[in-house]
């Protein structure tokens, strides 16, 4: 991972390695309740994708995983200087969010585009994590509005 990301700035990579976390307090925060369930599972995601994930994002995975309940407190904390309301806390988080733009395209193509991939994805897990049956499967609207990342373009279609 050190080599995809020998052009960013330490900023830019804590971007990068927060992200996930940055994805579980938006999408799972977006109905104002951030689930223990929801936590559980994006910790659980991060563990399992260094694992199963395409071989150019493991290594990120693993960091991701290792750092990422100390990192999801200290959002926590960080977000709770934002507004309470989801309404109004999100744009915030989607904010940050918009700087993977930029970001991506320092970074190697193949990487930057299953990235991308992997992330929507992401989002799409932990909005199904609660709710449904069995706890998955059930997207609430608040979640919907926000589980497509749109702020976070396509590499693939900006780089071509």
């Amino acid at each position: 991972m050190d080599d995809q990301f020998k052009d960013l700035s330490q900023q830019e990579i804590d971007l990068m390695i927060n992200t996930p976390v940055l994805i579980t307090i938006l999408i799972a925060g977006a109905d104002n309740d951030i689930d223990p369930d929801e936590q559980k599972w994006a910790k659980k995601l991060t563990t399992y994708r260094q694992f199963t994930e395409k071989p150019i994002l493991q290594d990120y995975y693993k960091t991701v995983s290792e750092n990422f309940e100390s990192n999801l407190e200290k959002f926590v904390v960080y977000i709770n200087s934002f507004p309470q309301d989801a309404k109004e806390r999100n744009p915030h988080i989607a904010q940050e969010l918009e700087k993977l733009n930029d970001i991506l395209t320092k970074l190697d193509d193949e990487f930057s585009t299953n990235f991308y991939e992997s992330i929507k994805s992401f989002a799409q897990h932990i909005a199904e994590a609660s709710g449904g049956v069995l706890g998955f499967g059930s997207i609430s609207p608040e979640e919907k509005a926000w589980v497509d990342l749109s702020m976070i373009k396509n590499p693939a279609a900006i780089s071509n």
